[in-house]
C-alpha cells in the first residue's frame, strides 16, 4: 500500500514548542529564571500554565510563541517588506 504524500515518516523527530524569552538591559527575574537580553528558548513542556501567563503578561519581557502552540495566543502576521 503506498504512503498518502501528507505522512511523515515515523523516525521524524517533531521539534518542541517553545518560547523566545528576552529580557531588558538590566536583566529581568521571572519564573525562577533570570532573563536578559540575550534570547532564551524555553520547552513550553518545562513550563506550567502559571509559568505562560506569568511570562506573556510581564510587561518587562518580549515573548514570542511559536504560532499555534499555545491555546488562546495568536502571533500577529508579520507586515509586509518595505523596499
Amino acid at each position: 500500500m503506498a504512503k498518502s504524500p501528507t505522512s511523515k515518516p515515523k523516525d521524524e523527530a517533531v521539534p518542541p514548542a517553545m518560547l523566545l524569552v528576552v529580557g531588558p538591559a538590566k536583566g529581568r527575574w521571572r519564573i525562577g529564571r533570570h532573563f536578559t537580553p540575550e534570547p532564551a528558548a524555553i520547552a513550553l513542556a518545562d513550563l506550567s500554565q502559571e509559568d505562560i501567563e506569568r511570562l506573556l503578561t510581564d510587561p518587562e519581557l518580549t515573548v514570542i510563541p511559536a504560532p499555534g502552540q499555545i491555546p488562546g495566543v495568536t502571533m500577529p502576521e508579520e507586515p509586509p517588506a518595505t523596499v
